[in-house]
């Protein structure tokens, strides 16, 4: 009984899916909307350290925040 609930359950989301596709809704998670200053803007603090010859990972350690933003603003510092 459940096997065949979930089934049914499945080919509804399914079809539900599709049927936004045709209808051109985007699924997924949402892109990122920051450009490259207002990015920088908003982390001063990173972009100040990797300046100053800090390392990602020190930059990351020091900043509390993640080694793949501070690769990102790298990044927009050499773009």
């Amino acid at each position: 009984m459940a096997r065949s609930e979930g089934e049914v359950l499945r080919e509804r989301i399914k079809s539900g899916l599709t049927e936004a596709r045709k209808n051109g809704v985007k699924l997924g998670r949402p892109e990122g909307t920051l450009s490259a200053n207002l990015f920088l803007q908003k982390h001063k603090d990173i972009a100040r350290l990797l300046k100053a010859g800090q390392s990602i990972r020190n930059a990351a350690k020091i900043t509390s925040k993640g080694a793949s933003t501070v690769w990102r603003v790298k990044l927009a510092l050499s773009a």
